[in-house]
Order: structure tokens, then C-alpha cells, then sequence
């Protein structure tokens, strides 16, 4: 060999220490010891390492989602007649104050009305039903509002399951 092969030879090799480095130390970890024993450790420290870099994709569950939204409803329940008879009496009370002659007896019968209307609506408001609308974000990409009649628990942020038409915190 003449002097410039030589040298590009060891140029060549200044680049590639470290790596070769590390396949002589791999050449000398497997031919030490008992040959069928390191194989066996080997391999499955190989099958170790390898499920541990592999990502396992999480399961998608088609009825989980995360709470984005919880608007606060109430429905007018029913009314027994009590808040209109209750009404109208205070109104007509109240509209006997107003006037004199005729129309006293004008405002009276307004205060009458008046009252048993707002006693009805009273009454219905009384006896009606709170509710809640929430809307879940789903993890399958679409989302899904659901009327409920109590949270527990359940809050914007919560990880919650679809269970028909109610939500079952996760």
C-alpha cells in the first residue's frame, strides 16, 4: 500500500470510531458466557424493548366524550287553580283601592283578572321542573346534547359515557 491509501483508509476510520467502537463491544458481549443463555436473555430483553417502543393506540370508545356546555332549564309545571283563586282576590283587593263610583268597580274587576292571571303563572312556576341540557364533545369527533334532570357531579370538563339518554361520569 502506498502512503495515500493508507492515509484515506485512516481518514475513513477517524470518522467511524464511535460506532465502531460500539459493534466491537456488541461482538464481545455476545460471544462471552454461555452462548444458548445470553440468547435467551437476549431475545427477550429484544422482545421487551421492542413492545415497549411499539405505541399501543388507545380504544376509542364511540360513547365517551368530555362535557363542553350545561345550560340550566326549567319547564312550567301544572297549575291546581289555587294561584289564580289566590290572585285574584289580592288583585281584586288592590284594584278596590284605585278610584271611586265606576270606576272603582273598573279596577276592581281589573285587579280580578289581573291577579288571577299572575297567580296561575305564579302557581305554574312554582310547581315546575329544573332541568339541564349538556352537551358532550364525543371522542369519535361528533357531539351529542342530552336533557338531564340532575348533574351528580357532572361538570364543563367532565369525562362522561352516553348511557341512552343519560350520562354516567367516568
Amino acid at each position: 500500500m502506498n502512503n495515500e491509501s493508507t492515509f484515506r483508509y485512516a481518514r475513513v476510520q477517524t470518522g467511524l470510531r464511535l460506532p465502531a467502537a460500539l459493534l466491537v463491544l456488541a461482538a464481545m458481549n455476545a460471544c462471552s458466557g454461555n452462548a444458548d443463555a445470553d440468547r435467551s436473555d437476549d431475545t427477550t430483553t429484544l422482545r421487551a424493548v421492542a413492545a415497549a417502543q411499539v405505541p399501543v393506540a388507545p380504544r376509542k370508545c364511540n360513547d365517551c366524550g368530555t362535557v363542553s356546555a350545561i345550560e340550566t332549564l326549567k319547564v312550567k309545571g301544572d297549575a291546581s287553580g289555587a294561584g289564580a283563586v289566590t290572585g285574584a282576590l289580592v288583585g281584586g283587593v288592590i284594584g278596590h283601592q284605585i278610584g271611586g263610583g265606576r270606576g272603582n268597580d273598573v279596577a276592581t274587576a281589573a285587579g280580578v283578572i289581573g291577579g288571577a292571571i299572575t297567580g296561575h303563572q305564579i302557581e305554574r312556576r312554582i310547581n315546575g321542573e329544573e332541568y339541564y341540557r349538556v352537551s358532550v364533545a364525543m371522542e369519535a369527533g361528533d357531539s351529542r346534547t342530552l336533557d338531564i334532570a340532575a348533574l351528580n357531579g357532572i361538570s364543563v370538563g367532565s369525562k362522561v359515557r352516553v348511557v341512552g339518554q343519560d350520562l354516567q361520569l367516568l
